[in-house]
């Protein structure tokens, strides 16, 4: 009798942990990483406030409010006002929440922005169809003119009060990015920390490579930290990556923790 029951124990057990076991999308495993770098980040840096640049539906966004140990101010920019409006929709009532319909780029001024049939290839430059294998993904079904900040002004204005260097900065601007910092000259007195795109392909015609693109950010001050998928992948082609940089400022031995 004590034999049955202790397998039955056993089973119930087995069946308990197979209950909680919680099932894994592959398509979404990039997001695991993120959410990792991301807890290493609000356990080793100060952050006050995140600043999510091309924010899209909201998932780095989502991330980052399960990673920060207590609610901090977060700002969504996202010029797409459709794909963000769920997100925004769900924290309607969180005053911790801003969702900013503008787009960023090198100036303040109007300008086009292209909404792809796919809409996280949508960008204010023009994707070229003919690099990479996105098919009709990449093909443009509507261009808005939508308010643009530069990079300065748009910190000035979501986090006006800020003095030091304790901003999470994101940026996910489809072939902006290294225009959009390279032009800055708050974000190395502002930022803690910078999760940027680096290309390896030349999507967006930006003609820059990924180790101009890390060379810049580090000339402002920054030294890279770590590097996570940003996306599930095109293999055997290497499209992007998210690289985190951390404020030499900011420092004092949280590389190394960044890395591991």
């Amino acid at each position: 009798m004590s034999f049955i029951g202790d397998a039955l124990n056993a089973a119930r057990r087995s069946k308990k942990r197979i209950i909680n076991t919680r099932l894994v999308d592959v398509s979404r495993l990039h997001e695991v990483e993120e959410r990792r770098t991301l807890d290493k980040i609000f356990t080793k840096l100060t952050v006050v406030g995140v600043l999510d640049i091309g924010a899209n539906k909201g998932s780095f966004a989502r991330n980052a409010l399960k990673a920060m140990p207590t609610r901090i101010p977060v700002v969504c920019v996202e010029p797409n006002a459709t794909v963000i409006e769920p997100f925004r929709a769900k924290h309607v009532t969180d005053d911790t929440i801003t969702v900013l319909h503008v787009a960023v780029s090198g100036s303040d001024a109007v300008e086009e922005f292209h909404i792809t049939v796919n809409d996280e290839f949508s960008s204010l430059k023009m994707p070229n169809a003919e690099v990479g294998d996105f098919g009709d993904k990449v093909q443009i079904k509507d261009t808005i003119k939508i308010e643009t900040l530069s990079l300065d002004s748009l910190i000035a204005q979501a986090f006006p009060k800020g003095v030091g260097a304790d901003l999470l900065v994101k940026l996910d601007t489809q072939g902006m990015d290294f225009s959009i910092l390279d032009g800055s000259g708050s974000v190395g007195r502002r930022a803690c920390c910078i999760i940027t795109e680096v290309e390896f392909s030349d999507l967006y015609g930006s003609g820059k490579n990924w180790i101009e693109h890390v060379e810049m950010v580090c000339a402002k001050g920054f030294e890279l930290a770590s590097i996570y998928p940003s996306n599930p992948g095109h293999f055997p082609k290497l499209h992007d990556l998210n690289a985190v940089f951390v404020n030499r400022a900011c420092l004092r031995g949280t590389v190394d923790a960044l890395a591991v």
